[in-house]
């Protein structure tokens, strides 16, 4: 055998090592699946399944194979669920066990935060994919609720119909009387869904209504029925599906999602009365209108009328009959509640004035962006968020905040988010050291007045970045620094 017929053998006897067949060697895309990337994978597969197997019964219409998913994987592939268009930067992937169609892309080309969590639209090779990260220390099952939650956002955001934002923006945290009998009505749902199958389940039904519409007819009670209503209608059903698929995925059942749902409202939590009760609220409407019989009532979630405004209407009869005493008897009966609200109420306000007064303390400068259309613009949080008395919404606890339109990326602070239009701005706090600011590729010093800008802006500091290719100006006054971006 000559020599140069030894390395040939060598070179395909080193291939078929490496790859299991000759001449074709294995790329990173190819590569056997960890079993972390296995898990997101079946758990994908099995959302799909209990989509098409009773999806809809659990929810009609919705189905969460019916959209183009991305997997993104930060630091390592990623996985396109279900693309509409394949082209050639998508290598497809075979796995026991998993009968969706699976493409891989290379992470690194996405252009995407890694704390991004979910993202709408993501462009990804020729295909516009719902985006849902993926991480090897995700719960698996947290990690399945957020992929059916979110998509079932996606299901409300194309299928319903969009009534307007509320106009009330901050919870009416200054009246009382409204936060303690909205209390009670929780108390309520609890009693309600510890025994939902007695005879009386309807009555007591009416009993709820009744002093919930009562509520609403005082002085705040408009204010709190916009964000409630609002609310309820978009994330409680929204959590109602996430438990319903969790159920079927066999990972809860429905007596523990009934145990968790009551002893949470069971517990007086001011600061979620922006927000995170109605996920719960509105879950324990949707379990009670099922246990008392009450039919319809999904389909009216795409008319804008539930959970609440149907259910008014379905009880209206029983609670048009209710006397104001008995409204008054049903206060009465959690009277030793008041206290507790009342206290909780004044701490809550309280940090709310600390966390104000921390923001101010996170840097010198206060700087404000002003962008000129909303763009794709996401954020992780794991502080306090809450409204301002001019509608602005300070969250305390921003781990990660993106808008990849505009490149903008921020970390580990509060910031004050606000919007008038379609235009929106982000304020925060920053000391502008150690780091630097380039405007039309030139690098200046941070220096009092107006300073436009026709090409670009690239500013790098720790913590946060903005480069984005256009028109506008910064402008420094005293220890104020507003950044003002123009269309192009």
């Amino acid at each position: 055998m000559g020599r140069a017929t030894q390395s040939w053998t060598l070179l395909a006897a080193i291939a078929v090592i490496l790859t299991g067949c000759p001449g074709r060697l294995t790329t990173e895309l190819e590569q056997p699946l960890s079993s972390k990337e296995r898990e997101a994978l079946e758990l994908t597969q099995l959302a799909l399944d209990i989509g098409d197997d009773e999806g809809g019964e659990i929810w009609p219409g919705y189905r969460p194979g019916d959209y183009t998913l991305l997997i993104f994987r930060p630091g390592q592939r990623s996985f396109l669920i279900n693309p509409r268009v394949v082209t050639p930067e998508l290598t497809q992937l075979e796995a026991k066990g998993i009968r969706m169609p699976v493409y891989a892309v290379e992470s690194r080309k996405l252009k995407i935060s890694a704390g991004l969590p979910f993202a709408k639209e993501f462009p990804v090779a020729g295909n516009q994919a719902f985006l849902v990260r993926h991480r090897d220390n995700n719960n698996a099952n947290s990690w399945f609720r957020l992929l059916v939650h979110e998509l079932f956002h996606e299901h409300q955001r194309t299928n319903w119909k969009k009534p307007p934002f509320p106009e009330q923006c901050r919870y009416p945290y200054h009246d009382e009387t409204n936060v303690f009998i909205a209390h009670v009505e929780a108390l309520m749902l609890a009693e309600m869904l510890t025994a939902p199958h007695t005879a009386g389940l309807k009555k007591r039904l009416a009993t709820y209504a009744a002093i919930r519409n009562y509520r609403y007819g005082l002085e705040t009670g408009e204010a709190a029925r916009q964000i409630e209503e609002w609310e309820e209608r978009v994330e409680g059903s929204a959590r109602y599906v996430e438990e319903m698929y969790t159920v079927a995925a066999r990972k809860s059942s429905r007596e523990k999602a009934n145990k968790r749902v009551t002893a949470y409202l069971k517990a007086f939590k001011p600061r979620d009365l922006q927000k995170w009760k109605y996920y719960r609220t509105g879950l324990a409407l949707a379990f009670l209108a099922e246990a008392a019989g009450i039919e319809g009532w999904k389909e009216q979630c795409a008319q804008a009328r539930c959970l609440f405004p149907f259910l008014l209407e379905q009880m209206a009869p029983s609670v048009g009959e209710l006397p104001a005493e008995a409204i008054a008897q049903e206060l009465q009966a959690h009277e030793d509640a008041r206290d507790e609200v009342a206290d909780k109420l004044g701490a809550y306000l309280e940090k709310e004035e600390q966390l104000l007064d921390n923001w101010q303390k996170q840097g010198r400068f206060e700087v404000k962006i002003s962008f000129p259309t909303r763009g794709g613009a996401y954020y992780t949080n794991r502080g306090t968020t809450f409204s301002l008395p001019d509608c602005s919404r300070m969250v305390s606890g921003i781990l990660s905040y993106v808008d990849r339109l505009y490149g903008l990326d921020i970390r580990n602070r509060g910031v004050i988010i606000s919007y008038q239009s379609d235009t929106y701005y982000i304020t925060f706090k920053d000391d502008f050291a150690d780091g630097s600011l380039e405007l039309d590729s030139s690098e200046i010093e941070l220096s009092p007045g107006a300073h436009p800008f026709v090409e670009a802006i690239r500013a790098k500091y720790p913590g946060w970045s903005l480069i984005w290719q256009g028109r506008g100006q910064i402008t420094v006054e005293e220890n104020n620094v507003d950044i003002q971006l123009e269309d192009q």
